[in-house]
């Protein structure tokens, strides 16, 4: 995708269960940091920062905003080609043999609405890799409004016993 989320599923990070995708958010936050000069116990000061910053796929321009800003003081070079995709370069103090790259994405999933019904509820579909069974009761954020949401699902009182213990489709 376009330019991709350096901070996706931060919120990983954050929780209980860190997983792997996390660990790599995290160092690229440190990546930055190295950049600019900032220190280490910053790490979630600039976590917390990047990822309160909504960026789904095809919207990161303000992710990488908010890093150009960060960044434009530290001696790197920069630039963005055509696809949006943020390209950074700073010169080592000494010449090795041997070059570092960091690469990350900037996007994140996200949900684009398809409907609105006549009582008022949204239905969706999945803007990237949702793993459908995290979604009901996750909250959610709108854009370009900035509303915040609920996702639900059928409360477990009105579902069938064929509907009970499976894992509705995000489209649904």
């Amino acid at each position: 995708s376009g330019s991709e989320h350096l901070f996706s599923h931060a919120l990983d990070y954050y929780s209980d269960t860190r997983n792997l995708h996390g660990i790599q958010v995290a160092l690229g936050t440190i990546a930055i940091l190295m950049l600019i000069g900032e220190k280490y116990s910053h790490v979630l000061r600039y976590l917390k920062k990047y990822c309160d910053i909504l960026g789904p796929s095809g919207m990161e321009d303000e992710i990488r905003e908010a890093i150009i800003a960060d960044i434009k003081d530290s001696g790197a070079e920069y630039e963005t080609d055509p696809m949006g995709n943020l390209i950074v370069f700073k010169k080592g103090k000494n010449r090795r043999s041997k070059k570092v790259l960091f690469s990350a994405h900037t996007d994140e999933v996200g949900f684009m609405v398809k409907y609105i019904d006549e009582e008022g509820y949204l239905w969706f579909d999945a803007i990237g890799g949702v793993d459908r069974r995290v979604v009901s009761g996750r909250r959610v954020k709108f854009c370009e409004s900035g509303i915040n949401g609920v996702v639900a699902s059928k409360a477990i009182h009105m579902q069938t016993p064929e509907e009970r213990g499976k894992c509705e489709s995000i489209s649904e």
